[in-house]
């Protein structure tokens, strides 16, 4: 059995390993850890790892006011620590550039941008971690050979949201170094199997849903500009939303492929260990779970209010977990029928059924 401890450079960013999403009370980083895109990291406690965003700390014109500390950082008036930036406290100075104005919804989605990034940022660490695990139980090479993909799919995914959390903010935007972390790494498919059942079959299965369906919801913006209007969108540039789209859209494909891994990982272990399999059914990947952690997700709308948004991905949820190793009321389906529409959502949800039948 491995024991490896990272040492630490910065604070920790640490959130339980619970799938609730609870509210930011102060709105910062280390109060809790908002559900992101990717894999969770989690250290040997089940604690979530995070690292701290550093950002630029030059003056911010927000609705045309500057906001800067009471303290300038070096003492002087050229630079200052922009204190509505929701993790500002565990932040660090980057560099700086000339001020410019930044309109309330872009600084926000910039914040949301950021945030993302850095659920990216974790996601290499995640996946890093899972290929040792799967080596230590002796997993299947493709197992092995694609979480290692999935690593560098991360690190391009975090790349991006740091260029569109950067170019929304006004400023540059990187991520800190990860804080302590232990990790163990012991022959148990049992434990690896309760560990990627929720990261994987659950938490980043409906991350990618959830950027699916941001995708279509900002596609129908685009259609028509005036909608834009009362949205969180509004305000940003069209060509730069176009920008975000796209990449949001790569992103949310990859992570079908991350999302397809994961449920294939469950397979595998059901084949070689029927005790390890009985037991993530049990306490996981059962209808009664899988129902509770799409409404703790999700509750009763999606962000925007498209009530057809939430529809679809709840369809497309319940469509894969039933196909896919869980024991489900009714008769068995067909792997394309009764998902509505050709949303991306839905799309992604053939993709990750696709990516765990065809292997």
């Amino acid at each position: 059995e491995a024991d490896i401890m990272f040492s630490p450079t910065t604070p920790a960013i640490v959130g339980t390993g619970s799938l609730d999403t609870p509210a930011l009370d102060d709105g910062t980083f280390d109060a809790c850890i908002k559900a992101v895109p990717g894999r969770p990291f989690m250290d040997s406690t089940g604690s979530t790892i995070q690292a701290p965003p550093l950002i630029a700390t030059t003056p911010t014109v927000v609705g045309g006011v500057k906001s800067c500390p009471k303290e300038d950082v070096d003492g002087t008036s050229s630079l200052c620590v922009m204190e509505s930036y929701p993790s500002i406290n565990n932040s660090s100075v980057v560099d700086s550039s000339s001020s410019a104005y930044i309109s309330q919804n872009q600084l926000l989605l910039g914040q949301e941008w950021t945030k993302n990034a850095i659920g990216e940022h974790a996601s290499v660490a995640s996946f890093s971690a899972f290929s040792i695990a799967l080596m230590t139980n002796q997993a299947p090479a493709d197992l092995l050979q694609d979480a290692l993909e999935a690593a560098l799919d991360e690190m391009r995914h975090a790349e991006t949201s740091f260029d569109i959390a950067s170019k929304l903010m006004g400023q540059e935007v990187q991520p800190g170094p990860l804080p302590e972390s232990k990790h163990e790494f012991g022959q148990n498919t049992k434990a690896l199997a309760m560990a990627v059942a929720k990261e994987g079959c659950v938490d980043e299965t409906l991350s990618a849903f959830e950027a699916a369906a941001e995708v279509d919801f900002i596609d129908a913006l685009l259609e028509n500009n005036g909608a834009l209007v009362g949205t969180k969108y509004a305000d940003i540039d069209v060509d730069i939303l176009g920008w975000i789209r796209d990449e949001l859209r790569t992103i949310a494909l990859e992570e079908s492929g991350h999302a397809a891994l994961a449920w294939r990982t469950v397979k595998w272990i059901c084949r070689i260990d029927p005790e390890a399999c009985s037991m993530v059914k049990q306490h996981i990947l059962n209808e009664e779970e899988l129902d509770r952690a799409f409404q703790r997700r999700f509750g009763h709308s999606f962000g925007h209010g498209t009530g057809d948004a939430l529809k679809i991905m709840e369809e497309s949820w319940k469509k894969l977990y039933s196909h896919v190793y869980v024991p489900a009321r009714g008769t068995e389906v067909s792997l394309y029928d009764n998902i509505s529409g050709e949303s991306l959502v839905a799309l992604m949800a053939k993709k990750v059924l696709q990516g765990v039948m065809d292997k």
